[in-house]
């Protein structure tokens, strides 16, 4: 969840969850895990990703520190739907569904901090599908880079397989958007890295391309 909590709220949730460690790779959740607990990133980042029929990880994204995963199976009930694996040394506070049940019942403003992130999150994805359909390969793909180098990480571990599968492009859609944005000096590539040149103007060709 991209909308961090209230710092009065963040205080009821590590009084009521549990504090947690991972190490760098360890997993945290798997796909299918039936748990509805809630977890606040204290430290670190979080990495979901997905496994393909070819049995290929697919990285879908990185949450850091003040961020918020779970919401999804602590609202419906429904199983987990991405691998969470420690990208760095994390450290989470994890809230199991009854606490976080007790906590929204009580508090208003954890409830409303909780719906309006759902919120959030539900715009996002429908401005994605939006994108999908007004925007080229190429701006979709800026697109993406700017949303995953906000955490500060300009270097970024993305093979054109994954990319072309979380933005629905072919490998050689993927590759011509790359070499235009390259061409354009906002990104440099590598063996399995993305390196952002110009984060401010890589953010500005996607401003620019909604504008029409």
């Amino acid at each position: 969840m991209m909308f961090e909590a209230p710092p009065h709220v963040r205080l009821d949730l590590i009084a009521a969850g549990t504090d947690l460690s991972f190490v760098r790779g360890q997993s945290i959740h798997q796909e299918g895990d039936q748990d509805r607990s809630l977890s606040l990133i204290v430290s670190g980042r979080v990495r979901f990703s997905r496994t393909d029929r070819d049995g290929t990880e697919i990285s879908v994204s990185v949450l850091t520190k003040g961020e918020v995963f779970g919401e999804i199976p602590f609202l419906t009930g429904l199983p987990r739907t991405h691998d969470a694996t420690a990208e760095t040394a994390v450290r989470l506070i994890r809230v199991p569904y009854a606490l976080m049940r007790e906590l929204i019942a009580r508090n208003p403003d954890a409830r409303e901090w909780l719906m309006v992130g759902v919120g959030h999150a539900l715009a996002k994805a429908l401005d994605l599908l939006d994108s999908q359909w007004r925007q080229s390969a190429s701006q979709r793909l800026a697109g993406m880079l700017s949303e995953a180098c906000k955490s500060g990480e300009m270097r970024l571990a993305l093979r054109q397989s994954d990319i072309a599968l979380r933005l629905n492009l072919s490998r050689k859609a993927v590759n011509s958007a790359l070499k235009m944005l390259a061409e354009q000096r906002l990104v440099k590539t590598g063996y399995g890295e993305i390196r952002i040149l110009d984060q401010s103007a890589l953010q500005a060709f996607v401003n620019y391309s909604l504008s029409y």
